[in-house]
């Protein structure tokens, strides 16, 4: 509220809507006498549904013991049966061509897998749940456990081969119950779901989004409401559709927003979209883009490639009568299974490297050729450099990026070093995160010395408008999901703290701080003093304090109703230019120097029950000054030895970073080789199951994949369970239980020991399909009870990561507190404060009958009431506490007045009181 109403007269003007607010008929009536009325309804199924019944938890361990099992278990059978008809073939004589043999065979087997699997659990779907309903259901109900199923089967079975292009995608959507109108564009990365009750109009686009009927609702109740999305209309990236919403025709929703801020859409949004970045001629991607392609991935696949031509150097006998049987005792022979184990280590350490450098080549040579790439707009550019950044930024996405990076630990100077091959400007120090950022274009970013990356942020350098060059100075900060747009410039220490989106070709001054995003652009949250050389607002990120110092008669009002400020919250941060802060209590430049004492105090605010946030003041312009000239925390102590503790050295962090990526790749596939390995040894030895059930018989395709599901489910459940104890006892090893605190990377080791656990944290992550084991057990009681093994605190039957696959658990699970029946959708909650390496952590708290939808967050110090909701794409700020029965939204949140399961209405029964 503060940073939003800086003025007296900005506050007066608020507590006189307040006041009159509360002077409705209501309040005069019961000021009158009345003797009793009733209070608004809030949202949730009265009834409830325990999650611990023994019946409802076998159920959810099906696909993680079963399901998956069961689609890797096809997989093999396709190949083994595959290889036995290769055996024929003229290949199979030399031992090149049975390397082509065995590459074909892992081909067709991987290409039905993808083809078959969707198309089964599409027909699951409608088997079991058939079309889905509008309504609100009790979770854990009959009918919200064959959802839970049906959508637990669609993401094992993944979209496939159907995901190759925007056609297949389309098409694939609708046959899971879309309506879906013509020339729509669902672009990669796109996640939809509850199909059925998805309306998509002709033309629309859909880029990297969110579009989800589902919701979790108060006293843990799933919502399902229709979704209408208009002819014309755009979704920007990493923007939500909320369930119950209409996007209206030719709407545009920039990035980082949701269709609750709708009233914010214009048509200047259309253009941000990478769909309408131009494209080069489909003669040169089809004859120069796909040979390319295929030999920087054949380059990137020769350490894998060169293990398995060790591996097929001998063949199977020929002259046999049951060749399947004389396969799988080849296959499963000793030196063949640690040859394979070799392949997949191969795979998983030196393919990344292989491949970057293949890659680095095809730039090089782009280079030398073309020269370096300049910022251009789109209608000066040639088709030539169309097709070169588009080849590039196919051949290098986020994820290739990270599979080399992470080998060498993704925050260190490794990172920075592959960047600059690339062709980015980076300077020293530089944090990066554990995930992300998504770079477009490497040569049209430059960063300074000593910069901090958030995770999930998104440097997007090209657009339908052309290509801009990012600039980000020296000490700045980048946060968590922040969008920076083409030709955007942050100046010295300038802080885009969590959600912020940017103007295109704006310019952030130096020291100010921003977080998430009104009508289109980042809100400010301190200033630099003006002087004459300051840049005017149409040429800046309007970083004066005019700009965002917004009145109650400033906000505009959306069709669902947001009050436009929300009036219970007091935001105490720890460090006034944090990604987390909502409000920095002295800022630079605001208040005279008079004012401020000459040593530094530290404050600490009690806020509720035992939670306090501390409040650090800076005492001068001086010690602000020096701050600024030095170097991080993080730079302090890992580049420049002034740590307080032993740093592990970059060769240590390489060491364990490629063991772990070396360790998950063999650790996941023992299950299949050694189903291999079981199967062959039976043969060998003519036992008796060799002999009937999986002998020569018109049966034996289905016995042999039978025996291949039982194999595998036996040893992944046993790896599954193996992995969480690991996991579980590594946290308390490494570090015990977290304690409320400063843990800055110069002063304690904290945050090495905490990186080596997310790094181990890989071996159940980089699982089933890349869901990992937790993806698998969301929205039941099972993920409850891992992680109240790594110290949560948390009531009865909550529903955690309700809607299926999150995309970041919680971090600090011993500093959060949950109470009854707790919704958490892909939310986060995380309790800890970064800031250029300034590590704080703080306790979260969330109570009874709490909401928190998807793409919703919770920062550390904050705090949610009894019955209190967020709905999508929402930041309670550090510190924040949020009234009990209020929901909120807003990235930072504001109250919310309107409804918020829009297709639903309220219904009430009168019943006589009992005397």
């Amino acid at each position: 509220m503060l940073f939003t109403t800086r003025k007296v007269s900005a506050l007066a003007a608020l507590i006189q809507e307040r006041i009159k607010e509360t002077e409705s008929p209501i309040s005069k009536a019961t000021a009158a006498g009345v003797a009793h009325v009733e209070p608004p309804l809030l949202p949730g199924c009265e009834e409830t549904h325990s999650s611990t019944k023994a019946g409802l938890l076998a159920i959810q361990l099906l696909p993680l013991i079963v399901i998956y099992p069961m689609k890797r278990a096809f997989t093999w059978t396709l190949f083994i049966y595959f290889l036995t008809y290769t055996q024929g073939w003229v290949t199979n004589q030399t031992i090149l061509g049975r390397l082509l043999d065995l590459c074909i065979s892992m081909f067709v087997a991987r290409a039905l897998t993808r083809t078959i699997a969707p198309l089964l659990a599409i027909t699951f779907k409608w088997l079991v749940i058939g079309k889905y309903k509008e309504g609100l259901y009790p979770m854990w109900s009959r009918y919200h456990t064959r959802w839970w199923l049906c959508q637990k089967v669609i993401a094992i079975a993944g979209m496939g081969n159907f995901g190759i292009c925007n056609t297949t995608r389309v098409a694939y959507y609708r046959m899971l119950g879309a309506t879906i109108g013509r020339s729509v564009s669902i672009q990669k990365g796109a996640t939809l779901g509850e199909y059925d009750l998805v309306s998509i109009g002709n033309e629309a686009v859909l880029e990297r989004c969110i579009v989800r009927p589902f919701g979790a609702e108060r006293n843990t109740s799933m919502y399902l409401g229709r979704i209408s999305i208009g002819p014309r209309a755009v979704i920007g990236t990493a923007s939500i559709v909320a369930p119950g919403t209409v996007v209206p025709e030719n709407a545009c929703l920039g990035p980082n927003t949701s269709s609750w801020e709708v009233a914010d859409a214009d048509e200047s949004n259309r253009d941000l979209a990478p769909s309408r970045i131009p494209a080069a001629h489909w003669t040169l991607n089809f004859f120069a883009g796909l040979p390319i392609q295929f030999l920087t991935k054949f380059v990137g696949a020769m350490p894998w490639l060169l293990c398995l031509i060790a591996l097929v150097s001998h063949k199977p006998h020929d002259e046999v009568s049951d060749m399947l049987r004389e396969v799988c005792i080849w296959f499963s022979g000793e030196n063949r299974v640690g040859l394979h184990y070799a392949a997949l280590s191969a795979n998983a350490v030196l393919s990344p490297v292989a491949y970057f450098f293949a890659v680095y080549l095809v730039k090089k040579s782009f280079d030398l050729a073309l020269g370096a790439v300049q910022p251009t707009r789109a209608d000066q550019q040639s088709n030539v450099s169309k097709f070169r950044a588009q080849l590039l930024r196919s051949l290098m996405p986020a994820p290739a990026f990270h599979n080399l990076s992470e080998l060498f630990g993704t925050h260190y100077e490794k990172t920075s070093q592959l960047a600059r091959l690339m062709g980015a400007k980076v300077g020293k120090r530089v944090y990066w995160p554990g995930t992300g950022p998504s770079i477009q274009d490497f040569p049209l970013l430059e960063i300074g010395d000593d910069v901090v990356f958030g995770s999930r942020s998104h440097l997007v350098t090209s657009d339908g408008s052309g290509s801009e060059t990012i600039k980000i100075r020296s000490g700045a900060m980048v946060a968590d999901r922040v969008v920076l747009l083409p030709g955007v410039e942050l100046g010295e220490r300038t802080v885009m703290g969590s959600g912020a989106l940017t103007k295109r070709d704006s310019q952030y001054a130096p020291g100010t701080t921003w977080v998430g995003a009104k009508k289109g652009e980042a809100v400010c949250l301190t200033t630099t003093e003006p002087d004459d050389k300051t840049p005017s607002s149409n040429q800046t990120g309007k970083s004066v304090p005019t700009a965002h110092a917004l009145s109650v008669n400033d906000v505009i009002h959306s069709p669902y109703s947001h009050s436009g400020i929300n009036s219970t919250w007091t935001t105490l941060v720890p460090h006034p230019d944090s990604e987390a802060s909502s409000i920095a209590l002295v800022e630079k430049g605001t208040m005279p120097h008079h004012q401020f004492d000459n040593k530094t105090s530290r404050t600490a605010i009690k806020a509720s029950n035992s939670t306090s946030v501390t409040v650090h003041e800076v005492g001068s312009s001086a010690s602000l000054d020096a701050e600024a000239e030095s170097s991080s925390p993080f730079g302090r102590a890992f580049y420049q030895g002034k740590a307080s503790y032993r740093v592990w050295s970059q060769s240590t962090i390489t060491l364990y970073s490629t063991f772990v990526a070396l360790s998950t790749a063999t650790f996941w596939n023992i299950g299949s080789i050694s189903a291999v390995q079981v199967i062959g040894h039976a043969y060998e030895n003519n036992t008796i199951l060799s002999q009937h059930f999986i002998g020569q018989n018109t049966l034996r395709p289905l016995a042999l994949y039978i025996y291949f599901t039982g194999i595998i489910i036996a040893i992944m459940a046993v790896q599954s369970t193996l992995v969480l104890a690991f996991l579980i006892g590594s946290k308390w090893l490494l570090m015990g239980r977290r304690q409320q605190g400063n843990y800055d990377w110069d002063k304690s080791p904290y945050c090495q020991r905490w990186q080596l656990f997310l790094k181990l944290e890989s071996l159940r992550r980089h699982c089933y399909g890349g869901h990992g084991i937790l993806g698998m057990l969301t929205g039941t009681h099972w993920i409850v009870l891992y992680f109240r093994a790594l110290g949560l605190k948390c009531g009865k039957d909550c529903a955690l990561f309700a809607g299926g696959l999150p995309s970041l658990v919680f971090t600090e699970p011993d500093l959060l507190t949950l109470g009854d029946r707790v919704s958490v959708d892909d939310a986060s909650l995380v309790g800890h404060i970064n800031t250029r390496g300034k590590f704080d952590l703080n306790p979260l708290h969330v109570g009874d009958r709490r909401v928190l939808r998807s793409g919703s967050r919770l920062l550390s110090g904050a705090r949610m009431e009894a019955d209190t909701c967020l709905l999508e794409h929402t930041l309670v700020m550090a510190g924040d506490v949020v009234d009990e029965g209020s929901t909120s939204q807003g990235w930072p949140a504001e109250e919310f007045k309107g409804n918020r399961t829009p297709t639903l209405k309220v219904g009430q029964t009168w019943t006589v009181e009992k005397a």
